[in-house]
């Protein structure tokens, strides 16, 4: 198998995507490549890059960007000079570097939505068709406080320590909205007359987004982008292990970002 067997297979689920536009694709390496073994992360850092050459991966199968800046077509052009010391390493062992981003985001049912929503344990509802990233989900009726335990219980184990939340904690919730990766524009959350929503960190700002879910009398909570989507990866990890069989594929779990000190 080539890399570009690989780039070849995500193609279908990427139709909907303005291929010249779109940020999958091959980010660093040859296309033509045989693929030895598939390292599947969220953002390829040099650390588990390194692990996964010990295990003899030569192709990356990665969510985020390489580098601290992402974009259509090949990275390297955009590398930073702090970062050309993990561009030569990658450069040096052949490594092949593919994200696989907005087509995985929205993939039906093991997507990083949906395993998103499944994790903190709704249903799959339509998503909203004027924003696929975005779900409204029953909240149940419980209380705002009560849904932040809730949600805290649920991320504990991908390593989230904290819920960061704001609004009326005595507040019954019915409509809760989440968001996707950074998908959380405000003002579409708004629209969707939520009780409650779910924000990640990306992207989020206190200063704007926070007083204006305020005003809008519209409780929140901030997660930490990588616990969000660290679901949706581990579903990318078992549906490439099935689909590049019997190439070996390992899977290296990121978790929450952060720790928390008191």
């Amino acid at each position: 198998m080539k890399a570009s067997d690989i780039h070849e297979h995500f193609a279908p689920h990427r139709a909907w995507l303005e291929l010249q536009r779109q940020c999958d694709g091959i980010k660093l390496g040859d296309a033509r490549t045989e693929v030895r073994g598939i390292a599947v992360m969220w953002k390829p850092r040099l650390e588990q890059i390194k692990a996964a050459v010990e295990l003899d991966c030569n192709f990356i199968l990665g969510h985020e960007s390489v580098f601290r800046e992402g974009g259509a077509g090949d990275e390297t052009a955009i590398v930073q000079p702090s970062e050309q010391a993990k561009l030569a390493y990658l450069q040096a062992r052949g490594i092949v570097c593919y994200r696989c981003h907005d087509a995985w985001d929205i993939y039906p049912g093991i997507g990083v939505r949906d395993a998103w929503t499944r994790g903190l344990g709704y249903d799959l509802t339509p998503p909203l068709p004027d924003y696929p990233y975005m779900r409204v989900v029953d909240g149940g009726g419980i209380t705002f406080d009560d849904l932040c335990l809730r949600v805290l219980e649920r991320v504990r184990p991908l390593g989230q320590q904290v819920v960061i939340a704001r609004g009326d904690g005595k507040r019954r919730i019915r409509r809760l909205t989440l968001g996707t990766g950074a998908a959380n524009d405000p003002g579409r959350i708004v629209r969707t007359e939520p009780d409650a929503c779910i924000i990640s960190d990306d992207y989020f700002r206190f200063v704007r987004d926070g007083v204006f879910l305020e005003e809008a009398n519209v409780p929140f909570m901030v997660l930490n982008h990588a616990t969000l989507e660290e679901w949706g990866i581990r579903n990318l990890y078992e549906y490439a292990s099935k689909a590049f069989a019997p190439v070996p594929v390992h899977y290296f779990p990121q978790g929450c970002g952060f720790h928390v000190v008191t």
